[in-house]
């Protein structure tokens, strides 16, 4: 086996490591949405308006699906273009800084308008779950397509 068989098979085995963790970055972020929407209904939409609290609430957990769906729209296609590596370099970014946008209205003193923040940081979470699903999907298929069967 010669080197460069060595670090190709030892690049496509990070790859799909970091494939992997990039899903699973996804699901915790899907559960933490899902954990903290009765804090969010309480704290952030309880305080706006009391009655509509829970449709608030749901509107702005449905904003990550919408974000989700739209934006993966976009990203297939362009996935060629942009490339895998950037697309899961901005997952991350998206998947950082959705939570830090929910995290940080209470030290801004009331200067930004907690509600909308809400919307947009859920909505900027669900881009990130549509690039980790618009990128890995078709790294993984690739891999598993360039993946040598075993001989009988």
């Amino acid at each position: 086996m010669s080197w460069r068989d060595v670090t190709a098979k030892l690049n496509s085995q990070a790859v799909f490591a970091i494939c992997a963790l990039a899903l699973f970055t996804a699901a915790i972020a899907f559960s933490l949405r899902t954990a903290t929407s009765g804090a969010i209904k309480a704290a952030v939409f309880g305080s706006i308006d009391l009655t509509r609290s829970g449709q608030m609430t749901d509107d702005a957990l449905g904003t990550a699906f919408a974000g989700f769906a739209l934006s993966l729209l976009a990203v297939s296609p362009i996935l060629d273009l942009a490339g895998a590596k950037r697309v899961l370099l901005a997952a991350s970014f998206c998947y950082m800084a959705g939570p830090l946008m929910v995290v940080l209205p209470p030290t801004l003193g009331g200067r930004v308008h907690t509600g909308d923040l809400v919307y947009w940081s859920l909505a900027i979470t669900g881009l990130g779950w549509s690039y980790t699903e618009g990128s890995i999907n078709p790294i993984t298929a690739a891999r598993c397509i360039q993946t040598p069967k075993p001989s009988a």
